[in-house]
């Protein structure tokens, strides 16, 4: 699953992060979900996942 995130012009710098961080959190959410249903692939799948977001957020700060 792909995840992009556009800044526009009009959003500051917080609104960016903010939005950066519910998606981590939907992350962890589902982390949490799968563990109970020990499913520890897509337990590890989805902290990858998320530590990517986080490299990528970097990545995009940045650039803009």
């Amino acid at each position: 699953m792909n995840i992009y995130v556009m800044r526009t012009r009009k959003e500051g710098l917080n609104t960016y992060l903010t939005e950066l961080r519910k998606i981590c959190n939907l992350f962890h959410r589902e982390m949490i979900i799968q563990q109970r249903e020990n499913s520890q692939t897509i337990f590890l799948k989805l902290n990858t996942a998320c530590t990517i977001i986080h490299s990528q957020i970097r990545i995009l700060h940045r650039k803009n």
